[in-house]
C-alpha cells in the first residue's frame, strides 16, 4: 500500500511540474484569433471581450479612465487558446494594447498609454 502511495504522489508531482513549465501542454494556437481594434464606446479608454468559436461571451471588461484602470487592473491578459479575443483601445487618446510575454512565456496584452 505504501509503495503505491509513493508512486501516485510521484506521478502527481511530475505532472504538475511538467504543466507548470509548459512541457505537457498539448494544445496549440489553432483557432485562436486576436484582434486589436479602436475603442467603439467613447466612455471607455479600453476594453476587451473574449468569445468562444460559437460566439458565446466568456469574459469581458472595460475601463473608463486611468484611475479605474489602476483600481481594477487586469494586469497582462492572456487570451485563451482556441478563442477569439478582441482588444479595444482609445487610440485618439494614446491608449493601446502592448503585447508582452508573461513569466510563463505566454503572450499577453496590457492596456498602456
Amino acid at each position: 500500500m505504501k509503495k503505491w502511495s509513493l508512486i501516485i504522489i510521484l506521478i502527481v508531482v511530475v505532472s504538475l511540474l511538467l504543466s507548470f513549465f509548459g512541457l505537457a501542454n498539448a494544445q496549440s494556437n489553432t483557432g485562436t484569433v486576436i484582434l486589436l481594434e479602436k475603442e467603439e464606446n467613447p466612455k471607455f479608454i479600453g476594453s476587451y471581450i473574449e468569445m468562444s468559436s460559437n460566439g458565446l461571451i466568456l469574459d469581458r471588461d472595460e475601463w473608463n479612465n486611468l484611475l479605474h484602470l489602476l483600481w481594477d487592473n487586469p494586469g497582462c491578459i492572456v487570451p485563451r487558446q482556441g478563442m477569439t479575443t478582441v482588444f479595444y483601445a482609445d487610440w485618439s487618446s494614446g491608449w493601446y494594447w502592448k503585447e508582452k510575454d508573461n513569466l510563463f512565456g505566454d503572450t499577453c496584452f496590457k492596456l498602456t498609454k
